[in-house]
């Protein structure tokens, strides 16, 4: 009278590891690293011209006033902005691209000072005290790193 209702099997999709989407990811940060650059120097030369165009520096040596250069600087400065923005963004592009490397140096760093802070030699207890320090001040900057 109970009888079971048939049971179904559902296949899940196999889950990628974050080591294969990060590496379909590299070539894409790549390619945005060389665009915002790219961005940021055609950015800072509008900005230069259009600052150029609108306040006429080479006339200022005629006697343009104190305040009127202040102004003009600031202006230049705002102008700016945006493309010391985008190169702040291919800085932590470039940076995300080199962090690999970084971690593979923090990591073998970190295993070289714990091995010689382990291996037995004919160190004063001192010696040893401060091969201990480094390598836990090893792991650390690999702690550091990794974040």
């Amino acid at each position: 009278m109970d009888s079971d209702p048939p049971t179904e099997i559902i296949e899940q999709p196999v889950a990628e590891s974050p080591e294969s989407r990060l590496q379909r990811l590299v070539p894409v940060v790549r390619s945005l690293t060389g665009k915002v650059k790219t961005l940021s120097v055609v950015s800072a030369v509008s900005a230069f011209v259009f600052w150029w165009l609108l306040f006429d520096p080479h006339e200022w040596l005629a006697g343009a006033t104190g305040q009127w250069m202040g102004i003009a600087l600031v202006t230049l400065l705002v102008l700016l902005i945006p493309a010391g923005a985008a190169y702040v963004g291919y800085r932590t592009l470039q940076e995300l691209l080199d962090l690999p490397s970084k971690l593979k140096g923090a990591v073998a760093e970190s295993s070289t000072s714990a091995k010689d802070a382990i291996a037995p030699r004919d160190l004063p207890k001192r010696g040893r005290l401060f091969g201990f320090f480094r390598a836990i001040w090893a792991a650390r900057t690999l702690v550091l790193d990794s974040k």
